[in-house]
């Protein structure tokens, strides 16, 4: 590998650490989710959504039927902020690390990224995890790897 390419690899590998930096700071550095006066194990009880699409449909069905509610901003945010924030990833990954850039190992080792982050989140109290923002999550990072092959790969 030359200089050159050694030297680029480095910059893609430090920008993809910056901004799972960032990702991790805007997923965790937040108030824990307890719901008042209930117990760990009642509040891990209460943070953890395992029924796919339960919650993408109910913020569907806000933003479709329902755009005056007072929850619309949320179920928006939610919903395209959960695919969003993972189409960097998608782009960074790869071009920082040659073992990522077949859609099946890259695939892999983000949704595993994106199940950690869920359960660290889920057990510290700090998000819930949600079936639904893995479905999302999984839609960004196809969505970054689409775009990484059509306008950045070699």
């Amino acid at each position: 590998m030359s200089k050159k390419k050694r030297q680029s690899s480095g910059l893609w590998r430090f920008v993809f650490l910056l901004y799972i930096a960032l990702l991790l700071l805007l997923l965790f550095y937040r108030e824990k989710a307890v719901i008042n006066g209930a117990s760990y194990t009642e509040s891990l009880k209460q943070n953890f959504i395992w029924k796919p699409f339960y919650t993408i449909k109910n913020y569907m069905y806000v933003i479709l039927h329902n755009p005056d509610s007072p929850y619309y901003r949320h179920c928006f945010i939610n919903i395209v902020g959960n695919i969003v924030m993972f189409i960097p990833v998608g782009v960074l990954f790869p071009k920082s690390n040659p073992r990522a850039r077949t859609f099946s190992r890259y695939i892999g080792s983000s949704l595993f990224f994106v199940l950690l982050v869920e359960t660290v989140q889920l057990f510290t109290l700090r998000g819930v995890f949600d079936t639904g923002d893995i479905i999302l999550n999984g839609i960004g990072l196809a969505l970054g790897f689409i775009i990484y092959k059509c306008f950045f790969r070699k």
